[in-house]
């Protein structure tokens, strides 16, 4: 895996071609109520499942506002993932519908969704109450903001900050070990998200 660069210019402009071109959208499987060690695991998880469903992944470090307009307001980053599907153009929603099910799988608050030819659009995915989108509930933004390269990314959803900080390429395994690890961890997450499907 190469080591985490600072988003510049031209990593903006990679990430901002996959979307002129495909439907992307991002993802983690972090919570904030797992140690680091934990969530790390999670997403390694996650990332065998992605990868071996074919989808292109880069990690970018995600972040977001906690307790704004607060006196305990801080920023919080995560590991997410920033994922394309390879074929051009529009999927009929499939990279969408697979976020939405790893997002409950995960009780993630929300995915983002960014369909080709269509706006970015955060999908709640927990059926946490407090949660905000409730489960199912979208939120399409009006307008993508790219912005300094030296500064973090950020969009607003209903006043609150989501930064992509960095990225790095996240690489497949290249030895037999690392292969049949993945393999095996996207077996387990396939299993689980069969669970659920049918439990719904």
């Amino acid at each position: 895996m190469k080591a985490i660069e600072i988003l510049a210019e031209s990593s903006l402009a990679r990430l901002y071609s996959k979307i002129q071109n495909h439907s992307v959208g991002a993802i983690t499987a972090f919570r904030g109520d797992f140690s680091t060690e934990v969530n790390k695991q999670r997403n390694r998880k996650l990332a065998s499942y992605l990868g071996n469903r074919g989808y292109e992944l880069t990690v970018i470090a995600g972040g977001y506002i906690e307790n704004p307009g607060t006196p305990e307001e801080k920023e919080v980053s995560e590991e997410t993932f920033f994922v394309v599907n390879p074929t051009k153009g529009d999927d009929n929603g499939k990279l969408e519908s697979d976020l939405v099910d790893l997002g409950e799988l995960y009780d993630q608050d929300s995915i983002l969704s960014y369909r080709f030819g269509d706006k970015p659009t955060y999908i709640g995915t927990t059926h946490r109450e407090s949660a905000d989108p409730a489960f199912g509930q979208r939120y399409a933004l009006t307008a993508t903001e790219w912005g300094n390269p030296k500064g973090p990314y950020f969009s607003r959803v209903r006043g609150r900050k989501f930064a992509f900080k960095e990225c790095r390429t996240w690489a497949a395994p290249l030895t037999n070990n690392g292969k049949t690890t993945r393999y095996i961890s996207a077996q387990q997450v396939e299993k689980q998200l069969n669970e659920l499907r049918s439990h719904r």
